[in-house]
């Protein structure tokens, strides 16, 4: 398996950023220095269709709370809107819905995490809407 190619972090609150290269799902990074854990599952229909990724984390250095921000960068053979719809929307493992939108061409973000998620807890975040690639 191939790993992210790069991570951030933000003084302003808590950023996870994740760049994919040539993989088969959108992940967080293995290499991020916030996330020791992590796995992706997808759940698709036909290609073409909107499907649901489910990205499993476990933060090794910092609480998530309402001032992190999650940052998803999809690799480039998903469509650049990322959703023939225009809507995408992300849910916590207990199935609220959490504030997450496209910051720009195959990246997504999530923020306004209504709930603090600490050090070493196993978190769930649901992706649906995003349009399965053609071509994979």
């Amino acid at each position: 398996m191939k790993q992210a190619s790069s991570s951030s972090n933000d003084n302003d609150g808590n950023t996870i950023i994740t760049a994919i290269a040539d993989l088969a799902l959108p992940q967080f990074g293995l290499d991020s220095p916030n996330i020791y854990e992590n796995k992706v599952e997808k759940k698709l229909g036909t290609p073409g269709s909107n499907s649901e990724i489910v990205f499993y984390l476990k933060s090794s250095r910092m609480a998530i709370t309402t001032t992190s921000r999650l940052i998803i960068i999809f690799p480039k053979y998903y469509s650049s809107d990322l959703s023939r719809d225009s809507k995408i929307s992300c849910y916590l493992d207990d199935g609220v819905e959490v504030y997450c939108s496209k910051i720009r061409d195959w990246t997504i973000e999530i923020k306004y995490i209504y709930k603090t998620i600490s050090v070493n807890k196993k978190i769930q975040f649901k992706v649906v809407g995003i349009t399965q690639p053609l071509n994979y």
